[in-house]
């Protein structure tokens, strides 16, 4: 993990950072704080991770929900192209969500364990531990596979 962390690490600060797109963000736009209406009306909610930051994180946070879900490959692409609908997005930005799905994850493990106190934790067993890093290590499977990690 430290290793795979590392990694992506400097593939970020390999980006060209200050071209990347900053604005406010929602933060953890996935399906589970959306809401779909009949009418096909978008709700958003849940917005405690909102605030300024990097679009392309923004948006790697649907990308990575859709990952979760096996779905990647389906709702990506459509998801794009209702969003370039609405603003653009840059090839750098696009290339950000890329890791920015893998520091998600991260994230969300650092998450989950530095508040068991609070969430509870008998959840966070080998079976759960096993599902986060087979996803972390799906993902450098398809975007370090030059560099496989031992």
């Amino acid at each position: 993990m430290q290793t795979l962390a590392e990694r992506l690490r400097n593939r970020v600060l390999g980006l060209p950072l200050e071209t990347l797109e900053n604005g406010f963000c929602h933060g953890d736009v996935h399906g589970g704080n959306a809401h779909l209406a009949q009418d096909n009306t978008v709700t958003f909610f849940d917005f405690d991770c909102c605030g300024w930051g990097w679009r392309a994180y923004d948006i790697a946070v649907f990308r990575w929900g859709a990952r979760w879900l096996e779905k990647e490959k389906e709702r990506w692409s459509p998801f794009l192209r209702g969003y370039r609908g609405e603003r653009h997005i840059s090839e750098s930005d696009l290339q950000a969500t890329s890791y920015f799905v893998a520091l998600r994850q991260f994230w969300l493990l650092g998450l989950h364990t530095s508040n068991g106190r609070d969430f509870g934790c008998g959840w966070m067993n080998d079976r759960y531990f096993d599902r986060e890093i087979k996803f972390l290590r799906a993902w450098e499977t398809e975007y370090l596979a030059e560099e496989p990690v031992a």
